[in-house]
Order: C-alpha cells, then sequence, then structure tokens
C-alpha cells in the first residue's frame, strides 16, 4: 500500500481530568423546549451502554440533541460514533451539525471533532466504464477491472515504496468532510475515493452513512468496516428508525431485470444444445449474473416458468418474479 502521512494522533490533547459534558457540544446559544432534559436523559443511557428511543416532531432539533449527548462519551471514552440515516441531505446535515460544534465550542482547541460522511461504492467510483452501471455489475466491472490492474484511480493507492508520492491524510486532520469534498479531492489526485475513505475513517470520531452500511451483512462485514471500525464498542445513532421495516424488507428481496432474465435464457439454450441432460449444479455454474448468493440453486425450469408467466416488455428497467429459491442447509 502507498505510503501516507499519517493523522496526528490528537487523542493526547483531551484533559482526562476534566471530562466533557454535553453542554460541551451543544453549538447554540439557548435550548428548545425539553431540548436538555432530553440531552441528559440520552447521555445517561449512553453511559450505560443501553439502547434508547428518541421520538420527537420536526423541529426539535434532534440533530444537535443527538450529537451533544453522545459526543462526551465518545471523546472521552475513546469510542466511535457511527451515526446512520436515510438520505444523502441528511447525511450532509450531520456533517454540517459537526462542523457548527467545531466552529463555536472548539475555536480555540487542538482537539476538534473529526466526521466524514460515506455514500455507496458505486457512488464513490470514478471509473466511467464503473459508476454508469447498476450495483451488482459495478462490483463486477470493478473486481475485474482492479484484478487486471485497469483501474488508474485503485492502481494509485498502491505505488512502489521508493516512489516519491505519498498521500498527506494531514490536512484532512481535525475536519469533517463531506462526501462530495472527498469525492473532488481524489478526482484531482486521481485516487480511489472508496480506497481513501478506508484509510480516513481509522482516525475519525464520526462515521455518517446510510443504512446498508450497517444493515447489509456483507458490507457490514467485508467493505469498509473490516478491522476498521469495531461495530460491538460503537455508539450507533439511527436517524428515523421507522424505515427499519422498509429497510430490512428491501434488504432481503431480490429482483431479476429483464437483461438477466434474457442472459441466463442465452446461457440455458447453450447448456441444453450441447447437453441433453443437466442438473442444477451445472446451470448455476452457466448462469453467472443469478448467482447472487453462493448457495442458490436455481433450476431451469424456475427460469422458463418465470419467462411464460411475464411478459418482458422493452423499455422495463426491471421486473420483480415470485420465484423460489431452494437454500442449501
Amino acid at each position: 500500500m502507498a505510503e501516507f502521512n499519517k493523522i496526528t494522533d490528537n487523542k493526547k490533547d483531551i484533559d482526562r481530568s476534566n471530562p466533557l459534558s454535553s453542554e460541551d457540544f451543544f453549538p447554540y446559544s439557548t435550548y428548545r423546549p425539553e431540548q436538555k432534559e432530553t440531552i441528559d436523559k440520552l447521555a445517561v443511557s449512553i453511559k450505560k451502554r443501553s439502547i434508547s428511543l428518541l421520538i420527537a416532531p420536526n423541529g426539535t432539533g434532534k440533530t444537535p440533541i443527538n450529537l451533544s449527548s453522545v459526543l462526551p462519551e465518545a471523546i472521552n471514552k475513546d469510542r466511535r460514533i457511527i451515526y446512520v440515516a436515510r438520505t444523502h441531505t441528511q447525511c450532509e446535515r450531520v456533517i454540517d451539525e459537526l462542523i457548527l460544534i467545531n466552529n463555536i465550542k472548539f475555536s480555540n482547541s487542538k482537539r476538534k471533532i473529526s466526521g466524514i460522511a460515506l455514500r455507496g461504492r458505486g457512488e464513490m467510483c470514478l471509473n466511467p466504464t464503473v459508476n454508469k452501471l447498476k450495483p451488482k455489475e459495478q462490483m463486477d466491472r470493478c473486481s475485474k477491472l482492479k484484478k487486471n490492474g485497469n483501474c488508474q484511480y485503485h492502481s494509485n493507492m498502491y505505488i512502489k515504496e521508493d516512489s516519491t508520492a505519498k498521500f498527506d491524510l494531514r490536512q484532512f486532520q481535525n475536519q469533517c468532510v463531506k462526501a462530495p469534498e472527498l469525492l473532488d479531492f481524489c478526482k484531482r489526485k486521481k485516487f480511489c475515493p472508496y480506497l481513501f475513505s478506508k484509510e480516513l475513517i481509522k482516525d475519525t470520531d464520526v462515521i455518517v452513512c446510510n443504512y446498508i452500511w450497517i444493515f447489509h451483512p456483507f458490507i457490514r462485514s467485508s467493505l469498509l468496516f473490516t478491522s476498521m471500525v469495531s461495530i460491538e464498542d460503537s455508539i450507533i445513532i439511527i436517524d428515523e428508525c421507522h424505515n427499519l421495516i422498509n429497510i430490512a424488507n428491501e434488504l432481503n428481496s431480490y429482483s431479476l431485470s429483464e437483461k438477466t432474465i434474457k442472459d441466463a435464457l442465452t446461457q440455458l439454450k447453450k447448456v441444453s444444445d450441447q447437453e441433453s441432460k443437466f442438473y442444477d449444479e451445472d446451470i448455476c455454474k452457466k448462469i453467472q449474473d443469478i448467482k447472487a448468493l453462493d448457495r442458490i440453486r436455481v433450476t431451469s425450469s424456475m427460469i422458463y416458468e418465470a419467462k411464460k408467466q411475464y411478459e418482458l416488455k422493452e423499455n422495463s428497467a426491471a421486473a420483480t418474479f415470485p420465484i423460489a429459491f431452494r437454500l442449501d442447509k
């Protein structure tokens, strides 16, 4: 990996003899009704490592309530905050609040709160042959390009040890970085934003991301958070958690696009022309676009049944089929 000028560890700037409180992180001169009481109750819950549910109407100021109640525990105890929001706008709003806290409460301090807003892997890709594809196709194309050394953004992250080129992360020290800012920086330097983010989050106090980073098992275990962030020891804030039911349904639902069905039928025809008899295992090896999970076996009869039951319209982007999947135990 390339040589980095690391971010200086600023945890030593914390005065452990004088622990920070929620008031040190509330950036406004006055509290709205019940804000202070809510912050104090949440702060007690955080110290006990309990689960809290905050229900409040719009205009309550939930973002400053959340941050000022959890930041003292996070900074005093060296714990990380993962702030999960539904939309990019909501993620950027958290970063704006952190910037305000730094400007108002820590303007004269060496120790500021650092934060970064992440986006999906596809949205963090600068390679034009990848970022216009669908998510599944993006991952496949990205893997092939990296394997063959055909992505300059990825290759630039792995320079020779004797090279004079270095990444300077120090400009991000004590900074709150929005996703567009990170993308602009990497575009100028021709770095991979995804890999660059992996370096940044190692020393970041607050990671802001959407639901999929936490609730999708593969992404949570295999991507940015791998060996970088301890989920168990982090403080997780879920904004608008009433959306979790829909998110859970989406993450556990699978759709087949028209292109996938047509490609599968083409592959099946090739197999049937070559072999008079074939088995599920053989089909699964041929149907590359439908092996979203290693354990799924899709039979040819299911594919043909889907074709008979549903008309494939020329301009349809995708269609969801009630195909039964058999899972190997």
